[in-house]
């Protein structure tokens, strides 16, 4: 309190309003950190995450149509149904291609998580053993051999399609975890900023209060009274009214009023100390006057 009563009004009120804009500072740049840490978190599920888990389920999608229509192929009773199914099996291959570029590409990004390379290499791996096993099943139902096609269709093909499926419902998995973990981190740090705007706003109030407080009490210390006040003293003052000046005498030592009630009081001695000695003049010369006559 005295350290700010030494300070000129100025310096006071440049104070007052520079804490407060420090606080807004303060929450402006931990509000950037935040609201960052959130866009980024948005933008890896949306420009990543979310997409590597689309083509991942157009993969799933492919391969298990694949596996209906190959075992259609075997047990289909007439050749325009195989032709449907075999059509069926190499326009699902070119979807499954169309989603594989784009795919691989994101795998193959600076930054993307090694984990992602080695479950789409084991996506590769079973995927060219059951198109194998399609291949040499097609071309066991074209020759004629439907008892080789069967046995490669159970023993080969069927085991090999649901390892197909399920080495792609792990990478779909791996990402739905990392969507999730993304999510996580977008609210907490919503969560986490609502927190600390809700902190700035009570430490803005508080120190806002307090050093208005602190800033009018020091000023009207240093005054002794409201401005208002004041100026009522000095007119009273300047209109010959030479009364006491109400409250100074209360007034805290070196303040402005208790310096008006001193030189209030200085002009009443000042100006009785003049009516005496005028007095004593006039009574002076009508002692002469009467000697005279």
């Amino acid at each position: 309190m005295q350290q700010i009563s030494k300070m000129t009004v100025a310096a006071r009120l440049y104070l007052g309003f520079g804490l407060v804009l420090a606080i807004l500072v303060a929450v402006t740049l931990v509000a950037l950190f935040k609201v960052q840490a959130i866009n980024t978190a948005l933008r890896a599920n949306s420009e990543q995450h979310a997409l590597i888990q689309r083509y991942a389920i157009n993969f799933r999608g492919s391969a298990h149509d694949r596996s209906i229509a190959v075992r259609d192929v075997v047990l289909s009773a007439s050749a325009p149904d195989r032709q449907k199914e075999l059509a069926a099996i190499d326009g699902l291959a070119a979807f499954y291609a169309q989603s594989a570029g784009p795919l691989q590409a994101l795998i193959a990004a600076p930054g993307a998580s090694p984990e992602l390379s080695r479950l789409y290499g084991s996506i590769q791996a079973i995927e060219q053993q059951a198109v194998g096993s399609t291949q040499r099943i097609v071309a066991a139902v074209a020759a004629g051999d439907a008892d080789a096609a069967q046995t490669l269709l159970w023993q080969q093909a069927k085991p090999q399609y649901v390892q197909w499926l399920a080495a792609i419902n792990r990478l779909i998995d791996f990402e739905e975890a990392r969507i999730q973990a993304e999510n996580k981190i977008a609210l907490a740090q919503a969560g986490g900023f609502m927190g600390v705007m809700l902190t700035a706003l009570s430490l803005s109030l508080a120190c806002g209060g307090a050093l208005a407080w602190l800033i009018s009490r020091s000023i009207v210390r240093q005054l002794g009274a409201e401005p208002l006040a004041l100026g009522a003293a000095a007119r009273r003052a300047a209109q010959g009214d030479l009364s006491p000046v109400p409250g100074a005498a209360a007034a805290p030592v070196g303040s402005v009023l208790e310096s008006l009630g001193v030189m209030q009081g200085s002009l009443a001695r000042l100006v009785g100390a003049v009516r005496g000695a005028a007095d004593s003049i006039a009574t002076g010369s009508q002692e002469i006057a009467s000697g005279n006559q």
